[in-house]
């Protein structure tokens, strides 16, 4: 099943460009259609695990924080 299937499956909606605007104006326009007190973003390539988003979401629930960003990196120890 294509990412964009289960995307929908599970209750997201996703837009698609007629032609490759690339990842910033993709998101710019994704953000002006959003709705809602959290908005989460991910790339259609997969780069990010979905399985992250309830890690992400839990501080701006829970009023920790304002906005969260995930690397997709782990730092050197």
């Amino acid at each position: 099943m294509c990412g964009c299937l289960r995307a929908l499956n599970a209750g997201a909606i996703v837009i698609r460009n007629e032609v490759n605007k690339g990842i910033l104006e993709s998101t710019n326009i994704g953000l002006g259609l959003a709705s809602g007190d959290i908005i989460v973003t991910l790339d259609a390539d997969a780069q990010h695990d979905p399985s992250g988003i309830p890690s992400i979401v839990r501080p701006i629930a829970q009023d920790v924080a304002d906005l969260v960003a995930r690397a997709l990196w782990k730092a050197r120890a």
